[in-house]
């Protein structure tokens, strides 16, 4: 007997598809393959990173060295100064001390330069990566801010040799350059203008950046051998030398320019016998410096003064900057034609042209940017210059003077003594 059965309700088996036939014999390889590209991934990301990882640590090495990191790694000279409060205040001056610390990038720059790190500078010199043409270029720079013209030749002319093809040495029409401003002569200036003509500047020079840095160089070695003046301090001429005692410091001794300012010279050396000195217990009343290394610039003050009869009172409160002064001790200012030079000594400027000849100020460091045409300088400090250092660096008496670099020191440094040797 045959059984029928009906159609749709008999099982049926259907044949397997080529995807899946191609996936079964194949899956093995496939997750093979897939591990293969993840672990190829890791292996290329884990070579990139460890790559950039590299080049950012050599990198970093060069700009540590030519201490270029520091205008990014710490604050603007001005921030704990003046911006740290006034933005706590107000925030828009944020945006101006953005400006003026972007800006200082560019005008330190060869303040950085020169508390570069020499011997890990020579290092990078002397090999042979893409950071050694850009370490040679910064130990020329260093030696030209230093005034060693040799050393900034050698450097340069090794730079050319070596690296020829770099973009500091080759020639273009158009290199990067400082151009002066093309001034119109007084009488062609119109009396009033409308609206600002466009500043026309001196044509651009062709060349490469180390050919115009080696002309450079020469040209600064010319005007140096020309005008020694500017750069060697001269020796006073006075027979007579000043010496102060200062009380925990030690003692400062003067010789005056005697020729070049000849009633500065007199009136301090009358002021010197003048019962026993008229400095005689009196005490340091101001202080100026960089507030800190990083903030040390060519323009940076970096002296004390001293020269206030109120200051022989123990009492602070009564020192008076403000005194009214002898007229005796109000000389007509002489210029002496001496540079504030590292330990100079001048007299604070008064009124009317005058000089306060009894107020003195001794530099620890060149201040020339800062104090020439302000100040007469009328003396040289021969022997003390420790003592000068002692007093130049000395804790402040509060925290506004700590913080501004201005002000009276903790210890008074009194004046024990005075004579004419």
């Amino acid at each position: 007997m045959t059984q029928n059965v009906a159609p749709g309700i008999a099982g049926t088996i259907d044949a397997p598809s080529r995807l899946e036939l191609f996936w079964e014999r194949n899956k093995g390889l496939v997750y093979a393959g897939l591990i293969a590209a993840v672990l190829a991934m890791g292996v290329y990301y884990g070579w990139k990173y460890k790559a950039d990882r590299d080049r950012s640590e050599a990198w970093t090495a060069l700009a540590v060295a030519a201490k270029l990191d520091e205008g990014y790694a710490k604050p603007n000279k001005s921030w704990d100064s003046t911006f740290k409060g006034m933005i706590a205040q107000n925030q828009q001056f944020a945006a101006y001390y953005y400006f003026q610390a972007k800006a200082s990038l560019v005008s330190d720059l060869i303040d950085q330069v020169k508390g570069s790190d020499d011997a890990k500078l020579k290092t990078l010199a002397d090999g042979s990566d893409a950071r050694a043409p850009l370490a040679l270029w910064t130990i020329a720079n260093r030696a030209l801010a230093a005034a060693d013209f040799d050393a900034a030749s050698s450097r340069l002319s090794d730079l050319q040799k070596r690296f020829p093809d770099h973009f500091l040495c080759k020639e273009s029409s158009y290199p990067v350059q400082w151009r002066p401003e093309i001034k119109a002569p007084e009488e062609e200036k119109p009396a009033t203008t409308t609206k600002p003509k466009k500043a026309e500047y001196e044509p651009a020079k062709a060349g490469s950046l180390v050919a115009m840095k080696i002309e450079q160089v020469a040209a600064e070695r010319e005007f140096r051998a020309a005008h020694p003046e500017f750069y060697t301090a001269p020796e006073p001429d006075s027979a007579e030398t000043l010496v102060f005692e200062f009380e925990g410091a030690g003692v400062v001794k003067i010789k005056l320019f005697k020729t070049r300012a000849p009633k500065h010279a007199e009136r301090l050396l009358a002021l010197a016998r003048e019962g026993g000195g008229f400095w005689l217990g009196q005490r340091v009343h101001r202080v100026e410096r960089s507030v800190d290394a990083a903030s040390a610039s060519a323009s940076s003050p970096s002296h004390f003064a001293f020269g206030l009869a109120s200051t022989k009172e123990d009492d602070r409160t009564k020192w008076k900057e403000d005194a009214e002064i002898d007229a005796a001790n109000l000389v007509e200012a002489e210029d002496s034609g001496v540079s504030h030079f590292p330990g100079m000594v001048s007299v604070e400027a008064g009124k009317d042209g005058k000089s306060q000849v009894e107020r003195i100020v001794i530099n620890l460091d060149d201040e020339a940017a800062s104090a020439d045409g302000n100040r007469v300088v009328i003396g040289k400090v021969v022997e003390g210059m420790d003592t000068v250092r002692e007093i130049v660096s000395a804790e402040f008496a509060d925290d506004a003077a700590a913080k501004s670099g201005r002000g009276r020191p903790l210890d008074g440094f009194k004046i024990t003594a005075v004579r004419v040797e």
